[in-house]
């Protein structure tokens, strides 16, 4: 099963095709607005990144995975104690989450300055 299809059905989202679809557009469907609005509603495990080129890692501190944005929705799974992370508005953070950012699919450890 690809992964973007193994994503949606693990986030328990719908993937509707139209018959008239090209195999291109089949292969990589994009969400409509407001199914996007509907993920990005932070609350409970939801949450949305706050800060540009946000390293994502694979363990608190650890090597990286990928790079989240500014305005990505992203799923909390845990949150534990890592090394200090001097945060842009000037606070020090050793708060690290566990989380899965849905515009690129990658699931790694963000810092607590970005949320």
């Amino acid at each position: 099963m690809p992964l973007r299809h193994f994503a949606a059905a693990a986030l328990g989202c719908a993937m509707v095709l139209s018959a008239t679809a090209t195999s291109a557009e089949a292969a990589s469907p994009t969400p409509t607005r407001a199914t996007a609005a509907q993920v990005c509603t932070p609350g409970g495990p939801v949450s949305v990144i706050k800060g540009t080129n946000v390293t994502m890692r694979d363990a608190p501190g650890g090597r990286w995975v990928g790079t989240a944005q500014n305005g990505d929705c992203v799923h909390w799974y845990a949150s534990t104690s890592g090394p200090s992370t001097a945060c842009p508005d000037g606070r020090v953070s050793h708060v690290w989450h566990d989380v899965l950012n849905y515009r690129i699919l990658v699931r790694g450890w963000v810092s607590d300055c970005f949320f």
